[in-house]
């Protein structure tokens, strides 16, 4: 499952949108909203990247079909996770340096909800089940599909699993 930063990014921040009371929750909550916001923009980024990508060449989509679609799914899915997050790693690690930091400082109020929600949805289990999923891949899959230079940008894994599974329907 991939975690849809798009959507929640909006709605973390309206829930959370009124300032915190003291100075220092104020100053926490416009730290944490700006690297929640520039995160926000480098996941935009990386999905138009992703989106403006072509299909990668017919011989890519061949040797794809040679393997199982289970395994092919999981390998689309979650490299394209992995890559994404290659490509928005500096606001990724900005984003949890400053989680480590507010909670370093023993943040309270509304900047201490935001950490714990944003930490849940950038950082939670699905995250780790998408990593997981890939890790547990046979590594004839993993080593064969990563020699694929295509497969090293952001690429739009549900338009190649459509492009496999319409090829095999007569």
């Amino acid at each position: 499952m991939k975690i849809n930063f798009k959507f929640a990014f909006p709605l973390l921040l309206a829930a959370t949108s009124a300032l915190a009371g003291s100075n220092d929750e104020s100053s926490a909550h416009r730290y944490i909203s700006e690297r929640i916001a520039q995160y926000g923009e480098a996941v935009e980024r990386c999905e138009k990247v992703a989106a403006s990508r072509p299909l990668p060449d017919e011989s890519v989509i061949k040797h794809l079909r040679g393997y199982s679609i289970e395994n092919v799914r999981i390998f689309l899915i979650t490299r394209s996770s992995l890559v994404a997050e290659v490509c928005e790693k500096p606001e990724l690690t900005e984003l949890a340096y400053a989680i480590g930091v507010l909670e370093g400082a023993g943040i309270s109020g509304t900047p201490k909800e935001i950490v714990q929600n944003i930490k849940l949805l950038v950082f939670g289990e699905s995250t780790w089940g998408l990593k997981k999923k890939y890790l547990e891949l046979p590594m004839s899959v993993q080593n064969i599909l990563e020699q694929t230079d295509y497969f090293d940008e952001p690429f739009n894994d549900i338009a190649i699993l459509n492009a496999i599974e319409n090829a095999k329907k007569p």
